[in-house]
């Protein structure tokens, strides 16, 4: 017995450290007033470790104002506007708002960021969206898969035109100070705080050796329970 003892007591220290970042990541995951999924982690060591880069941004002229995508978010000039995870098509400027195309729908934005409507093809949308422009009496032009359609701006009718060979606009290059703007957004916000806790609760922040760290300081506790309950009878 003085053996498991002797064994019992070291292992406790060996793991020590590894058990105490296991409970207080525990008890912070626990936590959910704490709202850790709305925090995000801003240092670089940490986001070097999750691999992350720059952030691209795809940007498309809307009259005055710059409609970007980059990372998880959709930007008007540089106010966050929206989290969405597709891609972005095209934006135009209508005469109160911004209508933004995305693969699946129109988002219909106000110049301020607040979302006033979302069409798909099952509310009114009649193809997906693959562009996105004005004709020359402020008429909505859309491009679909093997069609073009037009609408006027309150955008509830639809009607399918026979000219093809319209001029889309592409993709502007974002000007150097927003672009590093809404990457560094962008980068310190992709890593919520819940999912670093998460990932150090698990050792997957560290790769395979976090995990088998882990995985050993479990294995530990398991075996401190019980020596410690086997030696604890032992001197009943």
């Amino acid at each position: 017995m003085p053996n498991l003892q002797t064994f019992h007591r070291y292992t406790g220290i060996g793991s020590a450290l590894l058990v105490l970042i296991l409970s207080i990541t525990g008890l912070l995951l626990n936590s959910a007033n704490l709202e850790l999924d709305q925090r995000f982690i801003s240092n670089s060591w940490l986001l070097e470790e999750y691999s992350l880069g720059e952030f691209p941004v795809h940007s498309y002229a809307a009259g005055d104002t710059i409609v970007s995508k980059s990372g998880r978010y959709l930007y008007l000039n540089e106010k966050v506007t929206l989290e969405i995870n597709e891609s972005l098509i095209g934006s135009i400027a209508l005469q109160e708002d911004i209508l933004i195309a995305l693969p699946n729908s129109l988002l219909l934005v106000s110049k301020a960021g607040e979302v006033i409507d979302q069409l798909f093809d099952y509310s009114g949308l009649p193809v997906r969206p693959q562009a996105l422009m004005t004709d020359s009496i402020g008429g909505v032009l859309m491009k679909g898969k093997n069609s073009v359609w037009r609408s006027d701006q309150t955008l509830s009718q639809w009607r399918a035109l026979s000219d093809s060979n319209i001029a889309w606009p592409d993709a502007i290059e974002t000007p150097r100070i927003l672009s590093a703007q809404i990457q560094h957004h962008a980068r310190t916000h992709e890593i919520s705080l819940e999912r670093m806790l998460l990932d150090l609760h698990s050792g997957r922040l560290f790769g395979k050796i976090g995990e088998t760290l882990m995985s050993l300081s479990a294995i530990a506790l398991i075996f401190l329970a019980l020596s410690g309950v086997y030696v604890w009878s032992r001197r009943l």
